[in-house]
Order: structure tokens, then sequence, then C-alpha cells
């Protein structure tokens, strides 16, 4: 008696979870100096994956998710004040980018091989990014007294 070979699931529904490490958000930080220390982003995704089998080895697939991704470093910049004071500077002003929000796609997969099977995909999809991008650091005048007082920066980003 010859066994019957079941039937791969039309439908398919997955949760997926990642990791994220990437080079750089912007590369505003890299052109404006060498970074003293500096984290490549690092962040995470959830998603939900539903797919539909059209073929035995193509499906249609829509995906939508969660983003969170955050990039930091630390520098020494030069900050210059209003006309007639002194320019200040920060040997540890702190930068850090954040890229979190909401995606979809749509897309196809396709399986490859028998023994060891390969799944492709291809999606086009749309993201809802918000960015926020935060500074802070302690000013010094170039005598190494406190910076008191309130300062106006007009090019907090010129490196020493």
């Amino acid at each position: 008696m010859a066994r019957r070979r079941r039937a791969a699931a039309r439908l398919v529904c997955r949760a997926l979870a990642f990791a994220r490490i990437g080079a750089q958000l912007s590369r505003a930080l890299d052109a404006a100096c060498d970074c003293a220390t500096r984290q490549r982003p690092l962040g995470w995704s959830v998603a939900l994956r539903g797919g539909y089998r059209l073929l035995p080895k193509v499906a249609i697939e829509l995906q939508g998710g969660y983003v969170a991704v955050r990039e930091e470093a630390t520098r020494t910049i030069i900050a210059q004040a209003e006309a007639g004071s002194a320019n200040l500077e920060s040997v540890d002003y702190r930068d850090s980018q954040d890229l979190n929000g909401a995606f979809g796609a749509v897309g196809l997969a396709t399986e490859a091989g028998k023994r060891f099977p390969v799944t492709g995909r291809a999606f086009l999809g749309l993201a809802r990014l918000s960015s926020q991008v935060h500074g802070a650091g302690s000013f010094r005048d170039p005598q190494g007294s406190a910076a008191g007082g309130s300062w106006i920066f007009r090019n907090p980003t010129r490196c020493r």
C-alpha cells in the first residue's frame, strides 16, 4: 500500500521577532566628525506574516509589524555663542537618534529544493516611522570654567 503524501496548508500565519543592527541611520553624524565612542544602530522588530499558497511552491504574503532602532555617539564639539562671548567646548556631547514605527508589506514567496528547502521572498511595503534626535553635553569655555547663564548655540556641530 502506497503512502499518501500530506498536502501543504494553503493558509499560513507566523509571528516573527528580529534583532536589528545597521551601519548607520544617517551620514550626518559621520560627516560631522570622528566620534570618540559610537554605537552602531541597534534595534528590534516584531511582525505578523500571513500567506496564501497559490501553487505548490508559490505563495502571496502580507506582513505587518513594528520596528525600533537607536544609534548613539559621544563626541567633542565646539559651540559658537552669541557675538562677544567665548566659544564653548564639550568633550562629552552625546548624540542619539531613535527611529520607530509601524510597517506593512505585500509580497511573493517561493520555495526551492527538496532535501534542503530554501525560501525566497520579495516584498513591497510602506512604513510610517518617527525619528527623534537628542543631544546633550556639558560645555566649558576654553579656560576650563563651567559655562553658566543662558547660551544660544549657533553651530554645535564643528568638531575639533
